[in-house]
């Protein structure tokens, strides 16, 4: 998965200038921010209710939530990488 997501990552910032990169990056790390703060929200919000709190439904928010943490996390490792190669260049 990991792989997969640098690629698509790849692909997606490839052609693009640093400046942009920032700001789509900062975008995109809010993005995944938003999902896991909505999760934790919807999962305070059924217990704050006390409605009956089905487990596979909790399941699936903790899963969503997860999954967009540990994609930001990827995100931002590349986003280093990708900063530092600029660097690099530049310094070339």
């Amino acid at each position: 998965m990991s792989d997969q997501l640098d690629e698509t990552l790849k692909e997606k910032y490839k052609d693009i200038s640093f400046d942009r990169f920032v700001k789509q990056w900062q975008y995109d790390a809010v993005s995944s921010a938003g999902v896991v703060h909505s999760s934790i929200t919807m999962l305070v919000n059924m217990i704050e209710n006390e409605e009956d709190i089905d487990l596979e439904e909790v399941k699936t928010i903790l899963e969503i939530a997860l999954q967009s943490n540990e994609n930001t996390i990827k995100k931002i490792r590349f986003a280093a990488k990708f900063i530092e190669d600029q660097t690099l260049a530049k310094d070339s």
